[in-house]
């Protein structure tokens, strides 16, 4: 019973699951539920190997006597649990129909995974030629399209499961709708997140946001940062030596085209390091001299434009206009995020200092409550304000550390 259910609130299409209707109780046959005459796969569950060997005629016994329906027929039986009815099959494996659509194997890896998650059944899919074989993954898809096998969906471990989850809703948050174009996107270049997330309207951006910070930082925790390193160095830079006005995607990238801009004309020109590095500084200080900025930080950031991005990672050759995008595209959210959290801790600070100044007791909470007593706009990033509490506590905590020591 629990496994019906948890197929109809994980798996609402299709694996053999239906609710009955009032002419359904007396017509259950196994074709009701899929034609296997079109499959052209089949999906093996390794349901028992982790525990005990559970014999198919001891299984089939178990049930005769907990169910009213003649449970002898060793290729399957119909079990039904209130108003729905489930097609078990106790070799444990079924034949399915997978179509080759990027959205059709996307989903259906997705809902595999969710069922993988819930019950750490261990799938194998393959073509319906092709006989089961042992595998260390608990889920592995033979005959799936080029894009799953570049995404490394194909073969995935136990401990990778939740994350694939959380990298497959990401994609969904990134606008469903553009699902086929993001995901084929995303397995040429993993960048191109950032490009899908700049296309999105405003109110669907906060959404994408938290998703978006998630796969950042996961990227971290598995030693993966050479993909956000040297971008996220930059916004740093960037914050550093100037914070935009605005959150308009021109507003958060200027930095980065403008420099680029330089980098191009200096590389055709032919001109030599040091050079291309003073003609960016000097360009930058030239559209910062009427901002707010640190204009020391001018070269700084010039120098790791180009050692680290142009000699690092492009080996002095400029990729391609699409790709260019994506990296423009990182650098922009890399640098609005930096951004908004500098000027969430601006406002911490300046609640922890109206709070000291009335001597009142410094807290989480009581920091929330006079942010919200200001602007009640401000209390649905409530949970953003706490993170930038913590981060000024801990830093607090820190320089105190050190001058203990």
């Amino acid at each position: 019973m629990v496994e019906n259910d948890l197929r109809q609130k994980e798996l609402p299409r299709g694996f053999y699951t239906k609710k009955l209707g009032e002419s359904d109780r007396s017509n259950l046959n196994r074709q009701f539920f899929r034609d296997s005459a079109e499959a052209n796969s089949v999906i093996y569950y390794d349901m028992g190997e982790y525990f005990v060997d559970v014999l198919t005629q001891p299984m089939l016994n178990v049930l005769s006597n907990a169910l009213s329906y003649d449970c002898q027929d060793i290729e399957g039986i119909t079990l039904v649990f209130d108003d729905y009815a489930y097609d078990f099959n106790l070799y444990g494996m079924n034949f399915n129909l997978i179509k080759d659509k990027v959205d059709s194997q996307f989903y259906f890896i997705y809902q595999i995974l969710k069922l993988i998650n819930k019950t750490c059944f261990r799938i194998f899919t393959t073509s319906i030629l092709t006989p089961y074989h042992s595998h260390n993954a608990i889920f592995v898809f033979d005959n799936c399209m080029p894009f799953v096998k570049a995404l490394g969906w194909n073969v995935i471990r136990i401990d990778q499961v939740v994350e694939r989850i959380k990298e497959m809703r990401l994609l969904l948050d990134l606008d469903a709708k553009r699902l086929v174009s993001n995901v084929l996107n995303y397995a040429e270049d993993r960048r191109y997140l950032f490009t899908a997330f700049s296309v999105l309207k405003d109110e669907e951006k906060p959404k994408a946001i938290r998703s978006l910070n998630w796969f950042i930082n996961s990227l971290q925790e598995n030693g993966e940062e050479k993909l956000m390193s040297v971008m996220n160095n930059l916004a740093q830079l960037a914050i550093e030596m100037v914070r935009p006005k605005s959150g308009t995607t021109s507003q958060e990238s200027w930095i980065i085209r403008d420099a680029l801009k330089v980098l191009k004309d200096c590389y055709k020109e032919g001109c030599d390091k040091e050079t291309t590095i003073e003609q960016i500084a000097g360009e930058l200080r030239k559209s910062l001299k009427n901002e707010y900025a640190n204009l020391q930080t001018c070269k700084p950031f010039a120098q790791a434009l180009y050692e680290q991005l142009f000699e690092g990672e492009w080996n002095k050759r400029f990729p391609q206009p699409n790709r260019l995008r994506n990296w423009i595209n990182q650098f922009a959210f890399l640098y609005a995020e930096k951004s908004w959290a500098e000027i969430r801790r601006a406002k911490v600070r300046e609640a922890i200092e109206a709070l000291q100044g009335k001597q009142q007791e410094v807290t989480e909470d009581t920091v929330i409550e006079v942010l919200i007593q200001g602007n009640k706009n401000l209390e649905k990033y409530a949970e953003d304000y706490r993170e930038a509490f913590r981060a000024i506590s801990g830093q607090t905590q820190s320089q105190l550390n050190m001058e203990a020591a």
